[in-house]
């Protein structure tokens, strides 16, 4: 496909370390699929792929059809009665839910960001000295597909080197929890050598660089809808970076970041019913009634007889026994 029969890495790269690459390729005329094999080479010449066994292929393929030949139909002539006015169309997925709101605007906060272009910082958009086929607004931004968009965009477009990378680093956000990070990546309308590589990543309070998400965009009637959520970041404070590498320098070259923002998603909160405390009740202390005492029942007792009296009774009955009376 009238490639390049090899390309030298750009820098020396470390095991586990990512760079990347392109190569431009050139699809025939003839149709039919092509395909592209590629492997890696060592400073011997010694030839390698991917994989354990290092036998993997990188390859690419294209399929190359016929267009269809279009015939010109003869429509008759229509008398204009009316101006029709077509409204933009919003294709964001702005105010997805009701309750959400915007946290964090990317293009009115455009300037706050410190924008570089190949690690050379830039000047704000729309301020004396810069210039429009870097970084620019765009109030009524229209897509690939046709959508016009009712948010501003900030779009980008490559200088005169190829690969280049337009980064806008923005200032220090402290993420909440339910923050989604939102927005569309996309082609301009009419820019058909549209083609580039579009990152989400943040900078930490270590100044250490990760990547939330990534996509090359082509010119190919689609754009890309970005739902990220940050929930796990809630807590930190974070410099979130929009970043664009340009696959080529053809200054038609026009990639959208439509309506880049950090929608808060408030978190369902748990409801609870109230349950009335139980009190004690004290109940009555029982009144302790006097009962009438008894009368108590005399008693008889005998009362006892003198020592005299008893011996005089015994020597009576002792006496009645030996004379009979």
């Amino acid at each position: 496909m009238d490639a390049l029969n090899s390309i030298n890495l750009p820098v020396t790269v470390a095991p586990g370390q990512t760079i990347d690459l392109s190569i431009d390729l050139i699809a025939p005329s003839t149709p039919g699929t092509y395909k592209g094999i590629w492997s890696f080479e060592d400073n011997t010449g010694q030839q390698f792929g991917l994989g354990a066994s290092a036998s993997g292929q990188v390859w690419v393929q294209v399929e190359v059809v016929l267009m269809p030949t279009n015939t010109p139909l003869s429509l008759p002539e229509s008398t204009p009665t009316s101006e029709v006015t077509i409204e933009p169309t919003m294709v964001i997925p702005n105010n997805a839910f009701p309750s959400e709101s915007l946290a964090f605007d990317f293009v009115s906060e455009i300037c706050s960001a410190q924008w570089l272009n190949d690690n050379v910082q830039q000047a704000c958009p729309g301020t004396s000295g810069e210039t429009q086929s870097t970084i620019s607004l765009v109030m009524l931004p229209t897509l690939e597909d046709g959508s016009m968009l009712i948010n501003p965009a900030i779009m980008l477009s490559p200088g005169v080197t190829k690969n280049e990378s337009i980064q806008g680093v923005y200032p220090e956000y402290l993420v909440q929890p339910g923050d989604h990070f939102r927005a569309i990546a996309g082609c301009e309308v009419d820019s058909i050598s549209c083609s580039a590589l579009l990152r989400v990543s943040y900078q930490d309070g270590s100044n250490t660089i990760s990547n939330l998400w990534a996509v090359g965009e082509f010119y190919d009637q689609k754009y890309t809808q970005i739902d990220i959520d940050m929930s796990a970041l809630a807590g930190q404070k974070v410099k979130i970076i929009l970043d664009v590498t340009l696959l080529n320098t053809d200054l038609a070259n026009h990639v959208f970041w439509a309506s880049p923002g950090i929608y808060h998603r408030p978190l369902p909160t748990a409801t609870h019913t109230i349950v009335p405390t139980p009190t004690a009740t004290i109940p009555p202390v029982p009144t302790a009634t006097l009962l009438p005492s008894p009368t108590p029942t005399p008693i008889l007792k005998t009362e006892p007889q003198s020592l005299l009296k008893q011996i005089q009774d015994f020597m009576s009955d002792v006496l009645k026994n030996i004379f009979g009376r």
